[in-house]
């Protein structure tokens, strides 16, 4: 339905006016006030009815969040567990508790890498490499972060301490700022993962 038009009044009399202008100024004002009035009436009805369809519409798309956040739930519930059953640890996004090291948990040289710990790597002043833990057991993992995106200028090293990354007998270099990686130990013909 069009937005109704609500039309422009004849000219109202003024006292400046003659008799018979004044007579004829005020039939026309008052004879068009009628079409006027349902005019208004029909574009009050109009919005009324414009709200109500918008609050039909705002309940649906509530409805529909509603949907989508329940079926994100039920993904991330079906994706913990596939990654249980894999035998892997779940991810932090899962609740899972990673201890830090340190009250600050910042690093900026080398140290011996724990396996479920985070690190936060200020690489600002100079590169440093920091060693995987030497033993790991399928699924566990290590959090590094460039605290300071400062990576691309000064690499942060993760040395692979005899086992394989991503399935090759390489160390990995971290040279992209704010880069955020989890590696996890997956198998010994594998290695460590980068995730």
């Amino acid at each position: 339905m069009p937005v109704p038009v609500i039309p422009a009044l004849p000219p109202a009399p003024s006292r400046a006016d003659s008799g018979s202008v004044f007579a004829e100024k005020a039939d026309a004002h008052v004879a068009a006030l009628a079409g006027w009035t349902a005019k208004a009436n029909d574009l009050g009805a109009y919005i009324n009815a414009a709200g109500e369809q918008v609050a039909t519409d705002a309940a649906a798309v509530a409805a529909q969040t509603d949907a989508v956040q329940s079926a994100a739930a039920q993904a991330s519930a079906a994706a913990a567990a596939a990654q249980a059953a894999a035998g892997l640890p779940p991810t932090a996004q899962f609740g899972q508790v990673i201890h830090t090291e340190g009250q600050t948990n910042i690093i900026n040289a080398s140290v011996q890498l724990q396996t479920g710990r985070a690190y936060e790597c200020d690489t600002s002043a100079a590169a440093f490499s920091v060693p995987l833990p030497l033993n790991p057991n399928v699924g566990d993992f290590v959090w590094l972060n460039d605290h300071l995106g400062t990576f691309a200028k000064n690499n942060l090293t993760v040395l692979r301490n005899g086992k394989k990354i991503q399935g090759k007998s390489e160390d990995y270099i971290m040279d992209l700022n704010y880069l955020n990686n989890q590696l996890t130990y997956i198998s010994a013909s594998h290695g460590w993962a980068i995730k």
